[in-house]
């Protein structure tokens, strides 16, 4: 999915939570805040990178993402499209869309996906925040778990059935 809404426009975060820990962020800047079980900020992971322009190209990806998943349904496709000819374009897209935790506490942020990108960049990082490695992913892919050798996913196939897929991760 093309992350266009974030830079303010986002309507929620992204979240991830552990057994102990919540993760959170909007995207809008690299940010990721760590919370404890009782709710106490105890670290704000930062990462300065440059914000990503919404060009006409990233906001007709975005639009024709969203007009696809409104599928045969002609009310909702009618309501998507005046609602992406009025809506104002944001300026920014997020520059991370998704957070996961891994089985050994390692948080994973997948950053943006530009529309001709056939793989997902996840950052990594230890359990105190520490820039471990980038790991490399298919796009089509949604994360179920994270082992310590592999990741479980599901893809959906070219008959839009869901697959269940499990890939090894090689440390390099």
């Amino acid at each position: 999915m093309v992350p266009l809404l974030g830079a303010g426009h986002s309507p929620s975060g992204v979240w991830a939570v552990d057994g102990t820990r919540l993760y959170e962020g909007t995207g809008d800047t690299y940010e990721v805040r760590t919370r404890d079980q009782t709710g106490r900020l105890v670290r704000i992971l930062r990462i300065d990178v440059d914000p990503i322009p919404v060009t006409d190209e990233l906001f007709e990806a975005y639009a024709d993402e969203q007009l696809a998943e409104a599928g045969g349904d002609t009310l909702w496709l009618d309501r998507m499209k005046t609602a992406l000819e009025t809506m104002p374009r944001p300026e920014w897209a997020r520059v991370f869309d998704a957070l996961e935790v891994a089985d050994d506490g390692r948080l994973w942020v997948r950053r943006t996906r530009m529309p001709a990108d056939s793989l997902d960049r996840w950052d990594v990082f230890d359990r105190e925040g520490v820039f471990v490695t980038r790991a490399l992913l298919p796009s089509n892919l949604r994360v179920r778990q994270i082992g310590p050798d592999f990741v479980l996913a599901l893809r959906r196939d070219e008959l839009d059935l869901e697959q269940v897929v499990v890939y090894r991760l090689e440390k390099s």
